[in-house]
């Protein structure tokens, strides 16, 4: 889609702008940028959602009013063809990043696209409780991607993964033991925190192996 592509050019740009830490750096802020835009818009749309089912998908067009930021700020780096290091990295060393991003994707879109029918059809909650919580988990999810540069002075690419999923599984364990729309709230915080730190590390371990004549 039009929104995977324009993701990976950002990707490919975060590479080429800055260097190894100044990249975990930005990405930190990247992830607080997401969780912010997850808070407003999730929990919008589901307010939205109760009015018609139709009028979320009008928060698409919000982001037409940051162009004339981006359009005098975004430049085309000088790229360097210089052969690094990691040119005769074999395809191999990606696989654990590409797998590890695809468990991740699998276990992000299971809170929004599942979530709702947990809350409407078992638990008979209001549509707008959905966008609240999951505004509630993108809030966590913001306040754990602050602190991913820090974290990662400490722990490595595969330790950050673990860490992440074993919050996954905490989060996702509580959701099967829960009994009313109040303690979904535990587990969307654990998944949370999941979110905040995996969507980042999924981006700054892939950019680590890659050259930048690859990206």
């Amino acid at each position: 889609t039009k929104t995977q592509w324009s993701e990976l050019a950002i990707t490919a740009l975060i590479g080429d702008y800055f260097n190894e830490e100044d990249r975990h750096k930005y990405m930190s802020r990247q992830g607080l940028a997401i969780g912010i835009g997850g808070i407003i818009f999730i929990t919008t749309g589901g307010l939205l959602a109760e009015i018609h089912w139709s009028y979320p998908f009008a928060i698409y067009l919000a982001p037409i009013l940051f162009l004339p930021l981006l359009i005098p700020n975004l430049y085309e780096p000088q790229r360097t063809h210089a052969h690094s290091a990691s040119i005769d990295l074999p395809p191999v060393a990606l696989w654990p990043v590409y797998l590890s991003a695809f468990f991740s994707m699998l276990i992000f879109y299971m809170l929004p696209t599942q979530l709702p029918y947990l809350v409407v059809n078992v638990l008979h909650g209001s549509p707008s409780s959905i966008g609240i919580l999951i505004g509630f988990s993108m809030f966590i999810n913001a306040l754990t991607s602050m602190q991913y540069a820090r974290i990662k002075k400490r722990l490595s690419y595969a330790m950050i993964f673990a860490l992440a999923f074993g919050f996954f599984s905490l989060g996702l364990l509580i959701i099967s033991q829960v009994s009313s729309v109040f303690e979904l709230y535990f587990s969307s915080g654990f998944i949370g925190i999941g979110f905040g730190l995996i969507i980042v590390n999924v981006n700054a371990w892939f950019l680590s192996l890659v050259e930048p004549a690859r990206r």
